[in-house]
């Protein structure tokens, strides 16, 4: 992005300290944080304004007023598994023990059966 000179207006996703940084570079005016995965987005969240929490259910939901799915150019998804047909496994590992709480707020604690 800077070899390029592009600049996101907003990066949406689990801030960590890669997405914290693209932040303070400027590279992107806004993280727009469903969930943090690391101190360095707990901070950036506490600390930075333009490091904004937001639900995913009002985010993506089409109905709501916030819902900002149709401004995305760009996704990068972060998956554990990915077959020849680019399906991706982001909820568990290969051993098939799902990965965390599930997005509803419950937490998982299952085994593949």
């Amino acid at each position: 992005m800077k070899e390029k000179n592009i600049k996101a207006r907003f990066a949406r996703g689990g801030s960590n300290a890669y997405l914290v940084s693209m932040l303070e570079e400027g590279l992107v005016d806004y993280i727009l944080d469903g969930q943090t995965f690391d101190l360095a987005g707990v901070k950036s969240m506490a600390e930075n304004p333009n490091h904004v929490w937001t639900s995913p259910f009002t985010s993506y939901n089409h109905h709501s007023k916030g819902n900002f799915a149709g401004l995305v150019d760009v996704v990068i998804l972060g998956a554990t598994e990915i077959d020849m047909n680019f399906n991706a496994n982001v909820v568990t590992h290969s051993d098939g023990y799902l990965l965390h709480g599930l997005e509803d707020g419950r937490i998982a604690s299952f085994q593949k059966q």
